[in-house]
């Protein structure tokens, strides 16, 4: 399993933003891949995956959401990937800093 990027940097956003991190990713093994699993380490993310094998050579992605409210600050998140790869855990992670929202 081959990512094209595996750290995102979202900069800085207003708290309450809702993003959506895609890592796309190619199977560069000598058989199908399979996501076992998708783990993010808080509920203010949520990860979605290919329920299904992908192909040797073939491209799919994993898109993480994540909500910023009540998330102030530096924020730097870690989406752990669980699959049949010779890595069988492969680390992928997005930073950036929250910023209270503006009121008028």
């Amino acid at each position: 399993m081959s990512c094209r990027k595996e750290i995102f940097n979202f900069g800085t956003i207003e708290e309450g933003t809702v993003l959506n991190v895609t890592y796309a990713f190619t199977n560069i093994g000598k058989e199908p891949l399979i996501i076992y699993d998708v783990q993010t380490g808080c509920g203010c993310t949520v990860a979605r995956w290919p329920n299904q094998p992908i192909k040797i050579s073939s491209t799919d992605s994993i898109v993480v959401k994540f909500n910023s409210s009540n998330k102030r600050g530096k924020q730097n998140r870690v989406i752990t990937v669980l699959s049949n790869s010779v890595e069988t855990v492969k680390i992928l992670s997005f930073e950036g800093n929250v910023i209270e929202k503006k009121r008028f």
